[in-house]
């Protein structure tokens, strides 16, 4: 019976549309613009991504041409595990601009790359057919699974590349991200683990203290405690990946790796005596209290080889008073002295030597007032 109905109303409206063209002053039927065609919610929101099971409404947006004729859309919708049929709809249209769409609903197996595809056909002619392509995110089942970093790799080769140029490249992506198979199947950043907190990196920098003491010996802090060292110090809420990429090299792109320094967040500027010569915020707040392999000078000029993480300088402390004793063991306490600060460079061979008394009454001389 609906068909019966519609193939009378084509014939009519063919019928009317020979019967008025000369009352349009001879202007023949213009074949119709597809202006876009869309994928959204039944809320009309656009989307391109959507999961097996969800409501979705293909939407065709459309410009008449000028004279009033019938209107034709139907539509195919093709996807790796199924195809649809969009009903078609029938119109006597006026010159203007349309809008009409097709409510469905995914299958449930339904998963990767789709597209919906739109056509017009009217009583002269035809336009191509205009498509929009989405993607489907199929729910994964059970729990996730590891799949090495190869897998990784093939959605984001620069990251994995860059990250085997550092000193972190023999580390599996899913150390830090967790297993990521859901995350490959549904491609959902919801789908793997992103956690920026320091205890993350605390895993590997430390030396597995269980009270994050800062392990000292022989007048410097033994290697690979960073964690500890920004416990200890005062901007233990800061969390690592606030300054640091974790993806880029620290050695060999220094630039890219750190993503915010110290002007970030301070104000003060360094003295002209001492920025003249190049001095940067962490040469004090980040000196070379670390032996990682070697060290230079001795006593109060002593120098390790790698800078520390505890930022905090006591500008009234005695050099012995960095380190204390307990169970048996030196540890670093939570501040720097003035001695890896001032007298690395003040030992007379980089600047005229001085001694620790000196490096005291002349601290509050660093930042510009």
């Amino acid at each position: 019976m609906i068909n019966s109905l519609k193939n009378l109303l084509i014939i009519v409206s063919i019928t009317l549309l020979v019967l008025l063209m000369p009352l349009h002053k001879g202007y023949a039927a213009q074949i119709m613009a597809i202006d876009s065609v869309l994928t959204c919610d039944l809320s009309d929101n656009p989307k391109t991504v959507f999961k097996a099971g969800d409501d979705i409404r293909y939407k065709i947006n459309f410009t008449t041409g000028n004279f009033t004729f019938l209107v034709l859309l139907t539509g195919q919708v093709k996807g790796a595990t199924f195809q649809e049929t969009l009903p078609w709809q029938c119109e006597i249209l006026s010159t203007g601009t349309y809008t009409r769409w097709w409510d469905s609903k995914l299958p449930s197996d339904a998963s990767g790359q789709a597209t919906v595809c739109i056509q017009y056909i009217g009583i002269i002619g035809k336009m191509a057919p205009a498509e929009a392509i989405f993607t489907i995110e199929k729910e994964p089942t059970g729990e996730a699974e590891y799949v090495g970093s190869n897998v990784c790799r093939g959605c984001h080769s620069e990251t994995f590349e860059s990250l085997q140029d550092s000193s972190h490249g023999f580390i599996e992506c899913e150390f830090c991200h967790g297993p990521g198979s859901v995350h490959v199947a549904t491609l959902s950043p919801d789908d793997i683990s992103i956690d920026r907190s320091s205890d993350l990196c605390g895993q590997c920098h430390t030396r597995g203290d269980s009270q994050n003491r800062v392990e000292a010996e022989d007048g410097l802090i033994k290697r690979n405690q960073q964690y500890d060292e920004l416990l200890s110090g005062a901007k233990s809420f800061l969390p690592c990946v606030q300054c640091h990429d974790p993806h880029i090299s620290l050695t060999s792109d220094t630039q890219d790796a750190i993503i915010s320094d110290c002007s970030s967040c301070h104000s003060q500027t360094i003295n002209q005596v001492h920025s003249v010569v190049g001095l940067e915020c962490t040469d004090c707040h980040m000196p070379y209290t670390v032996k990682k392999v070697s060290s230079t000078g001795e006593g109060d000029h002593l120098e390790g080889d790698t800078p520390t993480h505890i930022f905090t300088v006591n500008s009234t402390a005695k050099s012995f008073e960095m380190f204390y004793q307990q169970s048996g063991k030196t540890f670093a306490d939570g501040f720097i002295t003035l001695n890896f600060l001032c007298l690395g460079c003040h030992n007379g061979i980089d600047a005229r030597e001085h001694d620790i008394d000196w490096a005291m009454q002349a601290a509050g001389l660093i930042h510009s007032q």
